[in-house]
């Protein structure tokens, strides 16, 4: 157990995200504050006692009701009752007692569909006038291959 001694306004650090604070002292009761996430659990001693004693008790009548349910299963002759799995055993099936495959129709395959123009909802059945070309898109310009620098000649002036 780590023992420390703190005065009103002091904290004590857990971990990242747990501070312990001092926050009044009278006698001998001392006030703390905890400021913790939501997901630690903090509880006074007192109460997470009883918060386990409850939760032991819950789980033991649990535990009781399921093995009164069992026994009365039992006594009224029921069947099986649910319990641990147990390995299945397989009975492979005898001669007279395998189911015998009677021949049939082969059904013949459908034929696929070949891709293709896809027939439009419109009722009107007129002719539809083809699509005009769209114009060529301008030719996207090439980046300058890499290589050494090229060196740009002074502009002279015109007529020389």
């Amino acid at each position: 157990m780590l023992v420390l001694t703190r005065r009103t306004g002091e904290s004590v650090r857990i971990g990242d995200e747990v501070t312990v604070t001092v926050l009044d002292i009278r006698g001998d009761v001392v006030r703390v504050g905890i400021q913790a996430p939501r997901s630690v659990a903090v509880h006074r001693d007192e109460v997470y006692r009883e918060l386990r004693k409850a939760n032991e008790q819950a789980a033991r009548s649990v535990d009781e009701g399921a093995a009164l349910l069992t026994d009365a299963l039992r006594k009224r002759g029921q069947g099986p009752v649910p319990g641990p799995a147990r390995p299945a055993t397989e009975a492979v099936p005898t001669q007279s007692e395998a189911p015998v495959a009677t021949p049939g129709p082969v059904p013949s395959p459908s034929p696929i569909p070949s891709p293709g123009p896809v027939p439009s909802p419109s009722p009107d059945p007129s002719p539809r006038p083809a699509p005009s070309p769209s114009p060529s898109p301008s030719p996207v310009p090439t980046p300058p291959r890499p290589g050494p620098p090229t060196r740009n000649p002074a502009p002279r002036p015109p007529g020389s």
